[in-house]
């Protein structure tokens, strides 16, 4: 019997079971740096995704990681082209953004990585208390615009203000417009531009209506750092710019282009553009030898281009020199629009507009060509 099991063991033998060697194409922890905190990303190594919760107090642009693989593991773009973590050619992160990143082991194995972001919202509501421009500001601060006073009326290309608990700086924001009559929505028609702490917690947050928003009365949303709220509607309308002035050191060749740009308004399509040089009783307001026959008639500028932000137009050709505005309008800039719906009442349409006025110290005019 002893002997049988004796037998029985020296015929029994260990058996290897093989298993599969993972491979070693990880990332094994992916740290933003440029915040006050480090935030860590919560990498799921089964959806291969990366996910970074974001503070709502961060006022940040564009994310820094830090990114650890496994070792002999390469990082590529979705591209396939390599990172060189050793270089830093890790590029910064816009907030907000997905970004795929695939990385590749010793062996050449791949793995893809898809990493978002999520703003960690304040637990407070976002209370807004209403809107303000600079055509309502007084002497003690804003007189505000507020829910219970109805439709806000606005200019495109206009700066305006909101004024709430944002709790941050961050200055990134989502308003989204929609359309009262037709029900199109829109989330570019309004850029947040800064936000700024004021007293009491309350904060105030710049923005501009885009030249390119199309007229009309808007339901408005608001989103800013995770949180959302419902702002006044408000009614889109257009209004020309203010004239420009140019600078005494401006300096023009002819067959120069001259861009004009509105910083507050509007432009409808120019019918045609020109410049007026009118007679001046004060010795040197134009280049010595000037022909009588230009004073008072109109210059046509060849228009190159227009849109709603801006007008290029070609600078004709006149005589070289300077041109001094110090007593009188010796030379101007005008245009004619043609009529275009959306416009406030009384818009000049048809009629001359002033586009530019030089400085008293005027500007001056090269020889074509000429670059100084």
């Amino acid at each position: 019997m002893l002997a049988a099991l004796l037998g029985t063991i020296s015929c029994t033998k260990n058996e290897l079971i093989g298993y599969d060697r993972q491979p070693e194409n990880r990332i094994l922890s992916f740290r933003i740096t440029n915040n006050s905190q480090p935030i860590v990303g919560a990498i799921d190594q089964v959806s291969n995704s990366i996910k970074l919760y974001i503070p709502y107090y961060s006022n940040l642009d564009y994310l820094i990681a830090d990114v650890t693989l496994d070792e002999g593991a390469t990082l590529h773009r979705a591209d396939s082209t390599e990172i060189n973590l050793l270089e830093d050619e890790l590029e910064p992160i816009p907030v907000g953004d997905s970004v795929t990143y695939i990385v590749r082991s010793s062996e050449g194995q791949y793995r893809t990585y898809v990493l978002t972001q999520e703003v960690l919202p304040h637990r407070d509501a976002l209370s807004i208390l209403g809107y303000g421009n600079n055509e309502r500001r007084t002497a003690f601060g804003f007189k505000l615009h507020t829910p219970e006073d109805g439709t806000y009326e606005t200019i495109a290309n206009q700066v305006f203000y909101t004024f709430g608990n944002f709790l941050s700086s961050s200055h990134r924001a989502t308003f989204t417009l929609t359309n009262q009559q037709t029900g199109e929505v829109h989330t570019d028609y309004v850029r947040s531009l800064s936000v700024a702490p004021q007293a009491q917690e309350m904060y105030v947050m710049t923005a501009r209506v885009v030249p390119e928003a199309l007229f009309g009365t808007y339901n408005v949303q608001l989103e800013h750092q995770g949180r959302t709220t419902v702002l006044p509607p408000m009614k889109i309308a257009y209004r020309l710019p203010y004239t420009e002035s140019y600078s005494s050191s401006t300096k023009y060749a002819v067959g120069d282009t001259i861009k004009f740009e509105s910083a507050d308004g509007t432009y409808p399509k120019p019918e045609r553009v020109y410049m007026r040089i009118n007679p001046s009783t004060r010795a040197g307001d134009v280049p010595a030898g000037f022909a009588e026959s230009f004073y008072g008639r109109e210059i046509p500028m060849t228009v190159v281009s227009s849109d709603r932000a801006s007008i290029k137009v070609i600078l004709p050709e006149i005589p070289i020199g300077v041109y001094k505005n110090f007593q009188a309008n010796v030379i101007n800039l005008f245009a004619v629009f043609a009529p275009e719906e959306g416009f406030v009442a009384n818009t000049p349409f048809q009629q001359e507009v002033k586009l530019a006025i030089p400085s008293s110290g005027g500007f001056q005019i090269l020889a074509k060509g000429n670059i100084d």
